[in-house]
């Protein structure tokens, strides 16, 4: 099963599906191809700070969250760091690091900035834009 962490950009549009339709239906779909979609600690943390009501509405979907513990937190500290190298975004670094470290195999965002910037640099997750998992779940699906 494909476990894929959603950035904060992601959950937002799956949680206001007119502004992001064609987000909301990929992540469907994703559903639908059998992947996990994950809630990291730190999209968490930025959703805690916006101040709205996401905090209880994420829950209603079909989402898992990943616990922060002292190995999760130590781990995307360090890797954060490194990837701080490659790209300006603390936020973003981190987040990747902490997908890296819950080993997802995909981090689903919207940022070209952060697909460029990191996604050739990760080592071991993929960081696309959700009609590209999409994609990349039917190849897993057929390779199989």
């Amino acid at each position: 099963m494909t476990k894929i962490a959603l950035d904060t950009d992601v959950l937002r549009a799956c949680l206001q599906p007119v502004e992001g339709v064609s987000t909301h239906l990929a992540v469907t779909e994703l559903v639908e191809l059998g992947a996990t979609l994950w809630v990291l600690p730190a999209v968490l943390e930025t959703i805690s700070e916006e101040g709205n009501d996401w905090r209880g509405r994420w829950r209603e979907l079909p989402l898992y969250e990943q616990p922060l513990d002292a190995f999760l937190n130590g781990c995307a500290a360090g890797i954060a760091r490194r990837y701080l190298d490659y790209h300006p975004d603390p936020r973003d670094c981190r987040v990747v690091a902490e997908a890296e470290c819950a080993k997802m195999d995909a981090f689903v965002t919207l940022s070209k900035d952060l697909i460029s910037g990191l996604g050739r640099r990760v080592e071991n997750i993929r960081i696309e834009e959700p009609r590209d998992a999409v994609a990349s779940c039917i190849r897993r699906r057929t390779d199989q």
